[in-house]
């Protein structure tokens, strides 16, 4: 009635970043343990390098200020540095992301707010 379309995944969990850029989801329901893989290959990533890691910090703690303030966006300059990549990664359209079925660890969760650029 709302014009609303279902896509799913081909069950791979190897493909699903793959299906996620076809679908181009604007609602992302998903569970917690693939967002910490998320978290875990972003962190990975900067671990080698200080400079990294801290603009990693930086900036994951100046997006949750601005959803502390209920500012959601996605054009930031931390958008456009880092999170970009990971926001494309979903396919870019995400609005909406809910997880569950297990507790999500606070510095997951507050990364994929700043990270996805929605609530």
């Amino acid at each position: 009635m709302h014009g609303a379309q279902v896509g799913f995944s081909r069950g791979d969990v190897k493909l699903l970043l793959e299906d996620l850029q076809e679908l181009k989801p604007t609602f992302f329901p998903t569970v917690p343990r693939l967002l910490n893989r998320m978290y875990d290959k972003v962190v990975a990533g900067v671990k080698g390098s200080a400079i990294k890691s801290a603009l990693l910090d930086w900036a994951v703690k100046a997006k949750t200020n601005e959803l502390k303030q209920l500012i959601v966006r996605k054009n930031s300059i931390w958008d456009k540095i880092l999170f970009g990549r990971i926001q494309k990664s979903l396919g870019g359209q995400v609005k909406l992301v809910i997880t569950g079925a297990a507790p999500l660890e606070p510095k997951v969760l507050e990364f994929c707010r700043a990270a996805f650029g929605c609530l």
